[in-house]
């Protein structure tokens, strides 16, 4: 089995999360060179600094709309 290692632990405050999380958060996350996007099951953010700064991103408006709606 391959190993996981945590290189960074980084807590998000409500300004990054719109204050939309809750006990049970089931994050997923995607990273690709310094860019990260994570969404958990009510916020999305992203950081373009290798996470020394996040910027809200509502999943409601954000990007396109699926299945036509």
């Amino acid at each position: 089995m391959p190993t996981i290692s945590l290189l960074r632990n980084i807590r998000l405050t409500d300004a990054h999360t719109a204050g939309q999380t809750s006990t049970v958060g089931e994050p997923s996350l995607g990273v690709v060179q310094d860019r990260v996007f994570l969404t958990g099951n009510w916020y999305a953010t992203r950081s373009v600094d290798d996470g020394a700064s996040w910027d809200y991103k509502s999943p409601y408006t954000f990007g396109t709309p699926a299945a036509g709606g």
